[in-house]
């Protein structure tokens, strides 16, 4: 297997690690992280069906 990990998905999982060490730590984080990752997610899911092509 000869794949490269491309910059988007090494920032993706660096992120994802220390989200998940902090929500570990600190509860009251992770739920912080939880809400904001959920409203993200959501409006991602949501603008990108509406990308204006015809």
């Amino acid at each position: 297997m000869n794949a490269q990990l491309d910059v988007r998905t090494v920032v993706l999982i660096v992120l994802g690690i220390t989200a998940g060490y902090l929500a570990y730590h600190s509860p009251e984080v992770g739920i912080a992280l939880m809400v904001g990752f959920s409203a993200a997610s959501l409006l991602h899911l949501l603008l990108k069906d509406s990308g204006g092509e015809e």
